[in-house]
């Protein structure tokens, strides 16, 4: 993959699109679709996660900036 492949493709994640992504994950997703509030899930990363955790996949850090 070539530099410029990898800057467009970064281009959509604005902090307009990364707000949006957690509204729609951690509001709606989370509680209407996989019937976890947010709350829920964060209480659970709480207790399952120590120093020596890596966290990798699509997402903001949500859960990891909280702790």
């Amino acid at each position: 993959m070539k530099h410029n492949d990898i800057v467009a493709g970064q281009k959509i994640y604005t902090p307009l699109s990364l707000k949006l992504y957690n509204f729609i994950v951690l509001s709606i997703s989370n509680k209407f679709i996989w019937k976890c509030p947010s709350q829920r899930l964060l209480k659970h990363f709480f207790e399952n996660t120590s120093a020596n955790h890596l966290d990798i996949g699509v997402g903001t850090g949500y859960f990891l900036k909280k702790i």
